[in-house]
């Protein structure tokens, strides 16, 4: 009982690691359009760079993004980037306000 508890311990394992290496291999692909789009609405490298590491990680628990086709992939980013772009710049608005 316990060798077929490792063995299902150990095939979990080895599909994680797979789907995970899968789904950073997406999520390359999107990383420049990501941080290109983060970066227009900023106009802050340093923010933009937060706002696509936030984008790109929420992408990555999302099970519909890496279902979906390009275009539908595309439109997801953009919407993730924009959220989480207003969220950066909104966070920066309060810091501001509270050193003022």
């Amino acid at each position: 009982m316990a060798a077929v508890r490792k063995s299902l311990n150990t095939s979990r394992q080895e599909w994680f690691r797979v789907e995970l290496k899968e789904r950073l291999s997406v999520l390359k692909r999107y990383e420049t359009d990501c941080f290109g789009v983060c970066l227009y609405l900023l106009q802050s490298e340093a923010m933009a760079c937060e706002a696509a590491k936030l984008t790109l990680l929420e992408l990555m628990k999302d099970h519909a993004f890496f279902a979906a086709d390009a275009r539908t992939k595309s439109d997801m980013l953009r919407k993730e980037a924009l959220r989480r772009s207003l969220q950066i710049r909104r966070m920066q608005g309060r810091r501001l306000a509270d050193h003022a």
